[in-house]
């Protein structure tokens, strides 16, 4: 298991001033499940995990790993990164270009102190052990340079993994490949932690990413922790606007909250009430965001007059075609929203529909932050 506990990194600016890239987060992590740290540039991620990792000195907070301490700042504990039982793949791989597979994989047992160390023919046994599991077997003389991509991506989740770490670390690993190639490697992961059952710690600012290959996924903003779960939790129940628009694709309705308890508030907007859950307590009056993500927006050519809540008369105002789905940006009065449909629903500009937004697939959150003007793009290009 990992603990890190009230972790705290502060650095010093060129003017002596006190900035703190990570400010009191706190997580657990079980041993075979998988983290990830999601968030934008500059959220305190990768420091975090530097932090785990012993690549920098935290100012506060604990981090414990296999219920050994590697680092208290209460009792000034420090333990160095090369004694610390955690693997690392960094963003640019950082393989020896001078070295060949073989001994960039070796390299890890090799340094180790002497009473430490394998045998040559142990290490030579372990270097074949971990190409076997990375499917790089046969490849051990070839230049490390002379690999495509996904083999030096692989290559270093070897080196990585050779000396059976108990947490293994990856600091964007896949943001140097190519969009197939990342699709292919997120498989290759999924495939490496069923296998070996790994505790994985992975930092991405790619929320496909961390939707497909995340046990629980931790959003950051500003060095905290904004809200940490499960990912489909997260994505159908964001508790704020940042992690409703960075975690996927939204739609934002302003309103105002009318009523509401616990599980349900009704908030009034420019085109009518809408039912819909709180992503947090939310008091009569409140100015908030309803988030509703485009495949939750369904579109009817006839009003169905068993739904009697959420449902708005609208236009379509463009779609394109996509393939297996099509995507509309459709108008309801004043409000304009987003949509995703199967390409057989095929939908003509300016025809009048019915949209249902379903009260369980609408989740209102504090207004934080005065949205972009939402024009109508004709190339619908979808943020987030």
């Amino acid at each position: 298991m990992l603990e890190v506990t009230d972790l705290v990194k502060e650095f010093q600016t060129d003017r002596g001033e006190r900035v703190r890239a990570v400010d009191n987060v706190t997580f657990s992590v079980p041993h075979g499940r998988v983290l990830t740290l999601l968030g934008p540039s500059g959220c305190g991620k990768t420091t975090t995990l530097r932090s785990i990792a012993g690549l920098e000195r935290p100012t506060g907070g604990v981090i414990r790993i296999a219920d050994k301490d590697m680092f208290r700042a209460d009792r000034k504990l420090f333990v160095p990164p090369q004694r610390r039982p955690i693997g690392m793949v960094f963003q640019s791989y950082a393989i020896w270009p001078q070295m060949r597979v073989e001994g960039n994989v070796a390299f890890p047992l090799r340094v180790l102190p002497r009473r430490d160390r394998p045998s040559r023919q142990q290490i030579r046994r372990e270097v074949a052990r971990v190409l076997e599991i990375v499917q790089l077997s046969g490849y051990e003389q070839r230049e490390a340079t002379a690999l495509s991509g996904g083999q030096q991506q692989r290559l270093a989740l070897a080196r990585a993994l050779i000396r059976q770490p108990d947490v293994l670390l990856l600091d964007e690993p896949l943001s140097n490949l190519d969009a197939k190639l990342r699709e292919h490697m997120r498989f290759e992961l999924q495939r490496l932690h069923r296998e070996l059952s790994l505790t994985m710690i992975y930092v991405t600012h790619d929320q496909s990413e961390a939707l497909a290959l995340s046990d629980v996924i931790a959003v950051m903003r500003f060095g905290k922790i904004v809200q940490m779960g499960d990912p489909q939790d997260l994505y159908d129940r964001p508790v704020n606007q940042f992690v409703a628009d960075f975690l996927g694709t939204t739609n934002f309705v302003p309103g105002r909250v009318l009523s509401g308890a616990d599980r349900e508030v009704r908030v009034e907007t420019a085109q009518g009430i809408l039912a819909c859950h709180p992503g947090q307590p939310l008091t009569s009056g409140q100015q908030v965001l309803v988030s509703v993500r485009p495949q939750n927006v369904q579109m009817m050519t006839t009003r169905d007059p068993a739904l009697t809540t959420n449902v708005w008369e609208a236009q379509v105002a463009t779609s394109v075609f996509l393939g297996e789905v099509r995507h509309y940006l459709v108008t309801a009065g004043p409000v304009q929203l987003r949509s995703v449909a199967d390409a057989a629903q095929n939908l003509t500009h300016g025809q009048r529909i019915w949209l249902h937004l379903p009260p369980d697939q609408c989740v209102a959150v504090p207004h934080e932050e005065p949205l972009a003007a939402q024009s109508a793009p004709t190339d619908l290009k979808i943020r987030g």
